[in-house]
């Protein structure tokens, strides 16, 4: 499906496809996550996404981690989102991100995630979400 659930994005690990997504929520929530694909240990992923309600919008954050002691990339994420109007909503993640490669090292960067989404129509939702906003300026030299 692509990333069909950028337009959704409702539960709490909204926060990894489309930030925006955490201001329809408006209770606490919690997601956990955990993969294994073909029994194979080496592509384990695990995920945690938490949100807390919040007067002036939500607050909510992300840890996620994929691989092993050879290959591991690491995220944590920490997004604030809002409710515009009605049916528009807003958010930006600040998202930590870690990798590291046995016999090479490791590096990390930070980043800034931006999410919005739009109800169009009780059937109908646009999404739209562009990870590491900043990007251009970590590789500029």
């Amino acid at each position: 499906m692509g990333h069909a659930y950028t337009g959704l994005a409702n539960t709490p690990d909204a926060i990894f496809t489309n930030p925006a997504g955490m201001a329809q929520l408006n209770t606490g929530a919690v997601s956990f996550l955990y993969l294994c694909p073909f029994g194979i240990k080496e592509l384990a992923y695990y995920s945690f996404a938490g949100l807390m309600p919040t007067p002036w919008g939500n607050l909510s954050t992300g840890i996620s981690s994929f691989g092993n002691q050879l290959y591991q990339e690491q995220s944590v994420l920490l997004n604030f989102s809002h409710k515009i109007s009605g049916n528009i909503f807003l958010g930006l993640n600040i998202h930590y991100m870690k990798l590291q490669i046995k016999q090479y090292g490791s590096d990390f960067s930070f980043g800034f995630d931006l999410g919005f989404l739009i109800h169009l129509s009780p059937l109908l939702n646009w999404g739209f979400y562009s990870n590491i906003i900043n990007r251009c300026l970590l590789y500029t030299s």
